[in-house]
Parts: structure tokens; sequence; C-alpha cells
């Protein structure tokens, strides 16, 4: 092997180094997200409408806009925007980070109103809309 073929399998190591660090940190942002009871991962394909033999990260919104079980798929697109978005709700105003964000995605309000959650749900959907981005 001359000095450019190992210059290009250094170059390829590094870009495989690069997706597997890309991909670590997108797996450390979803587990993140499981261990706080925020999401869960389920066979429901929200890009197909169908289900699969994958497994889909959704948030968990039981109760919440109807008395019933209820979820919220992640867009594939842009999927580490909405866990780094996700993340820094749940950091701010623990569970109901999440559902501002899921409120705002639905165009759609708690079915008991929003007047019967804790502040923390009313100041997320604020920041949310000020800040922007959760619907990228």
């Amino acid at each position: 092997m001359d000095l450019r073929g190992a210059d290009m399998q250094i170059l390829e190591w590094q870009d495989r180094y690069k997706a597997v660090c890309k991909e670590n940190d997108r797996f450390h942002k979803l587990f993140w997200l499981a261990a706080r009871d925020a999401l869960f991962f389920a066979t429901w394909n929200e890009k197909s409408q169908q289900w699969d033999d994958g497994w889909h990260p959704c948030l968990n919104c039981n109760d919440f806009f109807a008395p019933a079980a209820d979820a919220e798929g992640i867009p594939d697109e842009n999927i580490d925007h909405h866990l780094d978005l996700l993340i820094e709700l749940t950091k701010k105003f623990d569970h109901y980070g999440p559902l501002a964000w899921i409120a705002l995605r639905r165009n759609e309000e708690p079915w008991k109103g929003a007047d019967f959650y804790p502040d923390e749900y009313r100041e997320a959907k604020k920041w949310l809309i000020e800040r922007g981005g959760w619907n990228e």
C-alpha cells in the first residue's frame, strides 16, 4: 500500500469513527429521555403510518389529549434537533415540556383544558412559541 492508499484508509476510518460517534450521541439522547419516562420505543412507524419490525421513538402523552393511551412519534427528519429540544424542555419543565411540544405539533389542547395543568405546561408552550424550532 502506498502512502496515498494509507491516507485514504485513514480518512475512511475517520469518517466511520465520526458516524459511530454521532450515532452514539443520538442513542445517549434517546435513552436520556427514556430514563425520564418522556420517551419509549414502539413498532409504529410514523413515517410509513404502519406497524413494522423496527423500533421507533415515541413520546408518551397518555390521558393528556384524550382519556386514553396516546403517543406521538418523533420525526426522522431533524431527529437530533428534536431530541436536543425535547431534552432542554424536559430539563426546564419536566414532563410538561414534551407535552407542550406535542400540543403545538398537533395544534391541539389538552382534553381537560390548559388551565387544569400546572403553570409548567403553559410556560413550556409559551417558551416554545417564543423560541421557535418546534415544528422543523
